[in-house]
């Protein structure tokens, strides 16, 4: 006798009839408004979005296009002053041109908050400034833009320079060619949360 076969659900469709995912978890994105590396970002959420990861963009301009640097153009999906870190399961940090949200307190609180609860912090290339700004680099191996390389070790971190670092709850990449390495050091932090 052939054993009864468990019938799937149909998936839910939204309005337009596309499947409906659901995330068993959601990491924030945070990307200054131009400028920002999005190949890095695309490759990083289109990863974390193959294992049921979500993401959330966040930026300082809510209610504007953000244009990254290749022209491609986001949309804020929240404001930086509505982020409430439990809904999260990590936060990443863009690359960007001067990187301006190094020094945008809002983005340091909000990294701060992630470190303090053992989530997800990464970046990519000189999204490292913010990290190492937010103090949460020290005692850990990094890896960024290389002009940040003495101030990562100012902040107590150890430098390497290569292309991904996984350091416990922090992931780093040297700049947005890390693609798929990268975007594993993402999987591995944030599923290894998901486990325990």
């Amino acid at each position: 006798m052939a054993a009864k076969q468990k019938e799937k659900p149909e998936p839910q469709l939204d309005s337009d009839g596309i499947v409906i995912i659901e995330y068993q978890q959601t990491v924030l994105v945070i990307v200054p408004p131009d400028n920002f590396g999005e190949m890095g970002v695309c490759q990083a959420r289109s990863i974390l979005q193959s294992v049921r990861v979500g993401t959330v963009v966040a930026s300082s301009r809510y209610d504007e296009v953000l244009k990254g640097r290749l022209q491609d153009f986001y949309l804020a999906d929240e404001s930086l002053d509505q982020i409430d870190c439990t809904k999260y399961a990590g936060v990443l940090i863009s690359s960007g041109d001067g990187n301006e949200l190094a020094s945008d307190e809002r983005v340091l609180k909000i990294v701060r908050e992630m470190a303090a609860a053992k989530k997800l912090v990464a970046s990519i290339g000189n999204g490292l400034e913010v990290l190492v700004r937010a103090g949460v680099v020290k005692g850990k191996r990094v890896s960024g833009d290389v002009s940040l390389e003495s101030a990562a070790k100012k902040a107590g971190a150890k430098f390497t320079g290569r292309q991904v670092e996984i350091s416990g709850n922090v992931v780093t990449a040297l700049n947005e060619s890390a693609g798929i390495r990268f975007g594993r050091g993402l999987i591995d932090v944030v599923t290894a949360a998901m486990a325990d």
